[in-house]
């Protein structure tokens, strides 16, 4: 009986062994679990399905404002005034500078009166070239802060602007009139 048991023994630890079945395959590492949210951080919005031929259309973008020149007038008015005075400024300083040459040729080349003395000649010639370098230079002054203004972009609207608005004020030691526009 020993015998048979050792024997049943070694029989059933061969069988045991050839019904095991072979490892299994590990397959790919597990992937890491995703890192937790960014604080503040909101899931994308969910997508909207399509609408359907018979859904309403999807609105656009709002109409870009328009917009116009706050005053084509003074806009031109100021180009043509700085255009005018750098010119006027530029003759300026030429006539000043070459006045001892205009002089010279118009003293030894005319028999007027007028021009009979040479400094008088020059003085005439500066006094004329700076007159010219200071009109041009407060044409230039004046002109340019005419077309910033007048060229600035504003916008459009529909109706006219307001009307001044003129107001009385009464009080029990003083009085005022005030106009706004």
């Amino acid at each position: 009986m020993a015998l048979s048991l050792a024997g049943v023994l070694v029989l059933s630890s061969h069988v045991a062994f050839a019904q095991q079945p072979p490892p299994a395959d590990p397959g790919p590492p597990p992937e890491p679990a995703a890192p937790p949210p960014a604080p503040g951080y909101a899931p994308p919005p969910a997508v909207q399905p399509y609408p359907g031929p018979y859904a309403a259309p999807i609105p656009g973008p709002p109409p870009a404002p328009a917009y116009k020149r706050r005053s084509t007038g003074m806009f031109i008015a100021g180009i043509i005034m700085s255009a005018v005075g750098a010119a006027d400024a530029i003759a300026g300083v030429v006539e000043f500078v070459a006045a001892d040459d205009i002089c010279g040729l118009a003293t030894t080349n005319s028999k007027s009166s007028l021009l009979s003395t040479r400094n008088t000649c020059i003085d005439t010639y500066k006094i004329v070239g700076v007159t010219g370098m200071v009109v041009g230079g407060v044409l230039v002054a004046v002109g340019l802060p005419m077309a910033i203004v007048g060229g600035a972009k504003v916008p459009a609207q529909s109706g006219q602007a307001p009307a001044g608005r003129l107001s009385l004020r009464v009080g029990p030691t003083s009085a005022g009139v005030g106009y706004a526009f």
